[in-house]
């Protein structure tokens, strides 16, 4: 099915409800929460009912962003809604809620850009090859048709400047500048946004990013590298896992280092994996032997066992996959 047929059959699920429960997976970044508030933004310029829901919260680094006040950590006591729309999230169990929010609603729409999302009986809009979900949220609110005024273009702005690392990753398509322009157009100031994602930080943030880099270890061939954040870090720089958010490029900037690693404990032998490369390795592939998933460049997963053994393991398979890219050039000619 082709994108604009996808995008056909949600623009006609959107439109045939009138009570909307937008949510995003948990620890939500600025896409998902650009995604939710610029979605939530034009379907009331229609006369739509929408309630934002995020089990986190809203991180304190995109706080300001329009309309964010309105997030809710949860729907109210059995509220029901026409329709459930799930933005940058694989799979329900991501929002934080399980399947709790789809008894909510008689229809279910699926909008992200990461592979192999789509829900069955939904009105799926899934396509990897967006910049992000923002880029899918916006195509819709055009198709719709839905005015895009402040609210939205910066809420959709800031998604995609965050999840294109400032243009700076792979997926800063010809497509993602199209669209950030737009939103310009549309009143957005550049570089106030900028500066409300970059400078910003709360002084804890710093304090908790030089403990993370005192952990910084290099695999045997120099290609890969990790960091680590305890919970005994964020305790004593009292800080959260929104402002951990970013750390794992600084493995990854490293002179040389093909992938950069990040371990996030939860729990004694338990963390979540950050993995992103600089494009020799599909940093997916690695995630999905772990039960994760993502990008080519940039993937997740949740690990358990002794970290050090785990960072062992990680950086010989980041190694391997060098190799195997190595042989598959030479093969090439």
């Amino acid at each position: 099915m082709s994108r604009k047929t996808r995008v056909a059959e949600v623009r006609q699920a959107l439109l045939s409800g009138q009570r909307f429960l937008i949510a995003s997976h948990q620890n939500p970044d600025g896409d998902s929460i650009g995604s939710s508030l610029a979605l939530a933004a034009g379907l009331t310029a229609l006369g739509k009912e929408c309630t934002v829901v995020s089990a986190d919260g809203v991180p304190a680094n995109l706080a300001w962003l329009p309309l964010a006040e309105q997030v809710l950590l949860a729907p109210a006591e059995g509220e029901t809604f026409d329709v459930l729309v799930l933005l940058d999230c694989g799979s329900p169990d991501r929002t934080g809620f399980g399947d709790r929010l789809l008894t909510r609603a008689r229809r279910l729409v699926n909008i992200d850009h990461h592979p192999g999302t789509g829900h069955p009986g939904a009105a799926n809009l899934v396509d990897p090859e967006a910049c992000a979900t923002a880029e899918l949220v916006h195509e819709v609110l055009q198709a719709l048709p839905a005015p895009v005024g402040f609210s939205a273009a910066t809420a959709i702005y800031t998604a995609i400047l965050t999840d294109t690392g400032s243009f700076r990753f792979s997926n800063s398509t010809a497509r993602a500048f199209e669209v950030a322009s737009r939103m310009v157009t549309a009143g957005v100031d550049a570089a106030w946004v900028a500066q409300m994602v970059h400078d910003q930080q709360p002084v804890g943030r710093l304090r908790l990013l030089s403990r993370v880099l005192d952990t910084l270890d290099l695999s045997p061939r120099d290609k890969a590298a990790a960091a680590v954040v305890t919970r005994a870090m964020l305790r004593e720089t009292n800080t959260g896992i929104e402002d951990v958010e970013g750390f794992v490029n600084y493995p990854r900037s490293i002179c040389g280092v093909e992938v950069g690693l990040l371990f996030r404990e939860e729990a004694p032998g338990r963390y979540r994996l950050a993995l992103r490369s600089k494009g020799r390795v599909d940093v997916s592939r690695i995630a999905r032997e772990f039960g994760g998933g993502g990008h080519h460049n940039a993937a997740g997963a949740n690990v358990e066992g002794v970290l050090e053994v785990l960072k062992r393991d990680l950086f010989r398979r980041v190694e391997d996959a060098l190799d195997e890219d190595l042989l598959q050039r030479r093969k090439a000619g």
